[in-house]
């Protein structure tokens, strides 16, 4: 009875992958995908078009990405052409990491806010370069923009110390850290015959995986006090004791100089269609711990949009201070468990606050 049990299952298990490879290269036209980035020389963007479900890490259940054609994040509903738009721009943070697009705080704001389009042009590890690049282009399209949130965030020093370049006229921003085209890897025989059983492996998958962090999160304990961040520390760490990696090959100084005439363009160009331009800012965990004795963010981002003449300053560093001083379990409330990204709660303190600078 085994054997012929075990016959049965050989037979449908042939038949089943002889099927998969008539679907995976007669009929599916699209590559299975784990990640919506593509690279374009030695530039990342999201690719047109995609529909996947992403995952983070352990403590993340996986959740999905959609992109426009454009490339943009989005809920997948259609836009109203006859509506304004607003356009945020950010890395990690203002794309959601870790979250459905409705949970992030442009679906917040745009589940709310019935007046704009939300266009999200936030990629993971962007930053002012490509910020001005992107707005550059925007421009160039004739894309009507009435508002502009543009997300700094603390990686942006490092980032801008060692990767991004980006001058007017260049058809994309170049990375510091390549000098060749990067390339993705030929494709292996799994990843063109085998589309249908990956597709279900990853269901599968997921399912136990969400199961998993349902289980975690039901018995999880309060977090501790999360440790100095590596890339985050300049701000209440000497800065000849970071990690001097962090800053190469331009230097912290140089990067800050960056920063100030990258803003200051993105605000010419704003007001060149007259659009009004805000500066967000927020913390990480270890910033609300360990403070700011170094390098005052807030302090520098005021004089940011002074200087650039910026419409405002969006500060939602003293909301985060104030929910951790009125609440003990405040790490495992606003941000991911084991993680520095916000969580829902996170994201809807920062939705909240920007419907009450930005759309009063």
């Amino acid at each position: 009875m085994f054997l012929n049990l075990s016959k049965i299952i050989i037979k449908y298990l042939i038949i089943f992958v002889f099927v998969d490879l008539i679907y995976s290269n007669f009929f599916s036209k699209a590559d299975f995908k784990h990640s919506c980035i593509v690279y374009v020389e030695t530039f990342t963007k999201l690719s047109p078009n995609c529909k996947i479900t992403e995952k983070y890490i352990r403590n993340v259940k996986p959740y999905k990405v959609i992109t426009d054609k454009n490339g943009l994040r989005y809920s997948g509903k259609k836009r109203d052409p006859k509506k304004k738009n607003v356009v945020f721009f950010g890395d990690s943070f203002t794309y959601g990491l870790g979250l459905d697009y409705e949970k992030t705080y442009v679906g917040l704001l745009e589940k709310k806010i019935k007046k704009y389009n939300f266009l999200n042009y936030a990629v993971i590890g962007y930053s002012p370069s490509v910020y001005h690049h992107q707005l550059y282009n925007i421009i160039n399209s004739n894309i009507e923009v009435e508002k502009i949130i543009l997300a700094l965030d603390i990686t942006d020093f490092a980032e801008e110390a060692t990767q991004w370049e980006y001058k007017e006229g260049d058809i994309l921003p170049r990375s510091m850290n390549y000098t060749e085209t990067k390339t993705m890897p030929k494709k292996s025989f799994k990843d063109k015959n085998l589309k249908a059983s990956r597709f279900i492996a990853s269901k599968i998958n997921n399912f136990f995986r969400t199961l998993k962090f349902n289980f975690r999160n039901k018995n999880k304990k309060d977090l501790k006090i999360p440790g100095k961040s590596i890339i985050g520390n300049f701000l209440y760490t000497d800065l000849k004791k970071t990690d001097q990696q962090l800053w190469l090959p331009m230097g912290f100084e140089n990067s800050i100089k960056k920063i100030e005439r990258k803003i200051k363009k993105i605000s010419l160009l704003a007001k060149s269609k007259n659009a009004e331009f805000y500066i967000l800012i927020y913390p990480w965990p270890d910033t609300l711990v360990y403070g700011q004795s170094k390098f005052n963010l807030e302090t520098f981002s005021k004089n940011l949009c002074s200087m650039s003449g910026c419409n405002g300053l969006i500060n939602i560093i003293k909301e985060f201070e104030k929910f951790k001083n009125n609440d003990t379990d405040w790490l495992s409330k606003l941000f991911i468990n084991g993680d520095l990204h916000f969580n829902i709660a996170g994201h809807k303190l920062i939705s909240d606050k920007i419907q009450i600078e930005v759309f009063k």
